[in-house]
């Protein structure tokens, strides 16, 4: 009977962790849906600028790789909880 009362402590446990990251959870999406938001918004602008402005097709391509890139970095960012912070190793000074 010990062993079944050991599980069922466990599963409780594992249970209210799990209740207890919904919240940072209900955020972490926020914020990835946010940036995606971003992104598609930021991509319409400048491709609508790129689009209707007079520019070498060479200039045009790097602009897009850049945004490309720079939108692609965003949502890394987001997925991994990094947006805005400073690597775990800095301290205070890391950040001034």
């Amino acid at each position: 009977m010990e062993p079944v009362k050991i599980l069922i402590e466990q599963l409780e446990k594992i249970l209210r962790a799990s209740i207890e990251m919904i919240p940072q959870i209900a955020v972490a999406v926020v914020v990835l849906v946010a940036v995606w938001g971003i992104n598609h918004l930021v991509y319409f602008i400048f491709g609508r600028a790129l689009t209707h402005t007079k520019l070498r097709q060479s200039l045009k391509d790097l602009f897009s790789l850049l945004i490309t890139l720079r939108s692609a970095k965003a949502i890394s960012a987001a997925q991994t909880g990094r947006l805005g912070h400073a690597p775990r190793h800095c301290d205070l000074r890391c950040r001034l």
